[in-house]
C-alpha cells in the first residue's frame, strides 16, 4: 500500500471518527435542560414521583391548572412532617417553580429538569440539592 493510499483510508477514518462524535454530541444536548415548554408538556396533569432516600418514591401531582399536592402517608417517611400538602406550580425562565402551603415554610423552589427520557429525569434545585424522578 502507498502512501497516497495510506493517508486516504486514514481520512477517511477521522472523517467518520469527527460524525461519530459529532452525533453523539447531538443527542446528549438532546438529554440537557428542558425548555419550558417542555416541562410543561412533561409534568402537566400528571404524577411525578421523585426518588427519596433509602429507597422509594415521593408523589406529586401537578395538574393543568397549576394545582400541585403532595402525599407522602405511604412513603414512610410522613412521620418526619405533615404528610399532605398542596400548592402552585409555574415554569419560569426554563425552570419548573413551586410552592407549598406548609412545606419548606412556604419558599418558591424552582428547578432545572433534564435527562428526561419520556419517563425519567434529573433534577436541580435552586439551593443546590438534586436528585432523580419519572413521570407517569
Amino acid at each position: 500500500m502507498n502512501t497516497r493510499h495510506i493517508n486516504s483510508a486514514l481520512s477517511k477514518m477521522l472523517i467518520a471518527a469527527s460524525l461519530t462524535f459529532a452525533t453523539a454530541g447531538a443527542a446528549l444536548a438532546e438529554r440537557g435542560p428542558l425548555s419550558g415548554g417542555q416541562i410543561k408538556d412533561a409534568i402537566a396533569g400528571k404524577k411525578v414521583f421523585l426518588r427519596i432516600p433509602f429507597g422509594g418514591e415521593f408523589p406529586l401531582k401537578y395538574s393543568s391548572n397549576g394545582i400541585l399536592k403532595g402525599d407522602g402517608t405511604g412513603t414512610g417517611v410522613a412521620r418526619f412532617f405533615s404528610p399532605k400538602d398542596e400548592g402552585r406550580w409555574w415554569v419560569r425562565d426554563g425552570k419548573l417553580c413551586q410552592k407549598w402551603e406548609e412545606w419548606y415554610e412556604g419558599r418558591t423552589f424552582c428547578f432545572v429538569i433534564s435527562d428526561y427520557d419520556g419517563t425519567g429525569f434529573t433534577w436541580l434545585r435552586d439551593d443546590g440539592r438534586k436528585g432523580k424522578g419519572r413521570i407517569e
